[in-house]
């Protein structure tokens, strides 16, 4: 029986200070944290539901802009900082 091929593993280089990495050789100072392909098509969907917005147009899923937004209108609320803990659990809870 042979023995499984070995995976291929990522360059490791022992660095004493954060700043090392600088100097550290390109396949170690370069390594990905995450696909290319996907990244570039997150980048791509991120530029045209940008442009969807500027131009005024449709947002993607066929909403406007101003039908995606969820707004939450401000509600008055006490100065916790002036409430005692009974005061601040009755506003909670209550």
């Amino acid at each position: 029986v042979a023995p499984a091929p070995a995976e291929e593993t990522a360059p490791v280089v022992a660095l004493a200070h954060a700043e090392d990495i600088d100097n550290a050789p390109d396949g170690v100072a370069t390594l990905p944290t995450s696909a290319t392909d996907s990244a570039a098509e997150a980048h791509q969907a991120e530029v045209a539901h940008i442009s969807a917005e500027a131009e005024g147009g449709e947002a993607a899923g066929g909403e406007t802009s101003e039908e995606g937004d969820d707004y939450v209108p401000e509600t008055a609320a006490p100065d916790f900082a002036t409430l005692d803990l009974d005061s601040q659990a009755t506003y909670l809870i209550g």
